[in-house]
């Protein structure tokens, strides 16, 4: 079922790939959102009820804030990974090992931080939810959803990437491709575990990556 559909707003992106019986959404983030997210998935043709699924990329404001609000809205399963479990618990970004790209992105996300709230609602799974530890092939497959899921930190410890059989590659942070520093992150907690994480989603068959924030773009330029 390669199909996918893209909402963007806050300069973030977030996927909502067909799956059985609706979707599965990629991100749920930045808090005070809630009503643009909702308008936003209407224009895309889209009515909440039909998500059944909500996966995070990791546990950033801008990727898990709104996914306790949405989740109640949509009565949808949690698909993470066991490493992201106790981070949504937490329910804040960690920054205390961020780096950022260059300094002027270091003094720019220094502004930035005046006025963004990086804590959110905690996350806890229920008996419905699903947690994986292994590629979680199975567990897409049984709800439609031909690929993997990928370990890929670096941006932070908890990232991973959706790759479809065809590949498309959800990515997250892993890679992005914004203010001129493609495809590198803006920040990350790892530069050097960044480019392990690359070599990762090109050998698991990516073609086309779908960043977060920015535009898609070839995997030949992780390369």
């Amino acid at each position: 079922m390669g199909e996918h559909k893209t909402i963007r707003y806050s300069d973030t992106n977030y996927y909502l790939l067909r799956a059985k019986g609706g979707y599965l959404l990629i991100d749920a983030g930045w808090n005070g959102k809630m009503s643009v997210f909702l308008r936003k998935m209407y224009e895309a043709g889209i009515d909440p009820r039909e998500v059944n699924y909500i996966m995070v990329t990791h546990h950033h404001h801008d990727h898990a804030a709104l996914v306790n609000e949405l989740r109640t809205i949509m009565g949808a399963k949690l698909i993470l990974h066991k490493k992201q479990v106790d981070l949504l618990k937490n329910g804040n970004t960690e920054i205390a090992k961020t780096k950022q790209y260059n300094l002027s992105l270091k003094l720019l996300d220094r502004a930035l931080r005046l006025f963004i709230r990086i804590s959110y609602s905690p996350i806890f799974t229920n008996d419905t939810d699903i947690v994986i530890g292994d590629d979680g092939r199975e567990v897409l497959k049984e709800i439609g959803i031909n690929g993997v899921i990928v370990d890929t930190p670096g941006h932070s410890a908890d990232s991973i990437t959706l790759i479809t059989d065809d590949g498309k590659a959800y990515c997250g942070d892993a890679a992005m491709n914004i203010f001129g520093v493609k495809p590198y992150p803006i920040e990350a907690e790892d530069y050097i575990v960044v480019k392990e994480s690359w070599a990762r989603i090109i050998s698991s068959g990516a073609k086309i990556l779908f960043p977060s924030h920015g535009k898609e773009f070839s995997v030949d330029e992780l390369r």
